[in-house]
């Protein structure tokens, strides 16, 4: 009767259920999809990166603002 949780009658808890199971070190074939997804992963942040500068450029200049949505920038003040 030691064994069991004293709250949950006939049921062991779950920490007690997880310190059960024993090690089990991952397969070298699960160690090179977890690489492979990675390295897939990073590659695809990068063209995605590349794919919006390229195709979608974001331009800062006051002139390219005040020309794309129609609307005047004010401008800037002049100290006397």
């Amino acid at each position: 009767m030691s064994d069991l949780a004293p709250n949950s009658g006939m049921q062991p808890s779950i920490g007690e259920e997880l310190a059960a199971i024993p090690y089990e070190p991952l397969l070298p074939v699960e160690k090179k999809l977890i690489v492979v997804s990675l390295l897939l992963g990073v590659t695809l942040l990068g063209v995605l990166s590349w794919a919006t500068k390229a195709y979608f450029p974001i331009d800062t200049s006051a002139k390219a603002r005040s020309h794309s949505t129609g609307v005047r920038t004010p401008a800037a003040p002049t100290s006397r």
